[in-house]
């Protein structure tokens, strides 16, 4: 499972984690390339990477993305 973005008590986050069941760990993604900080995404696995896209940063609908 991978988690990315989302709201926090001090604003929106650009981090991510990915829980690997086998080990019962969360490790966190690389935040090389990361798009900007947003909430309420879309989210796509595309068989070998995720594809981050739109949301909200607070102020602004986005219409970035990364993946």
């Amino acid at each position: 499972m991978i988690v990315w973005g989302g709201e926090t008590q001090t604003g929106r986050t650009n981090s991510g984690a990915r829980y690997q069941t086998l080990a019962n760990q969360w490790t966190a993604l690389p935040m090389t390339s990361a798009p900007a900080s947003r909430a309420q995404h879309a989210a796509a696995w595309a068989g070998t990477q995720m594809i981050v896209w739109g949301g909200f940063d607070g102020t602004n609908e986005l219409a970035s993305g990364a993946r």
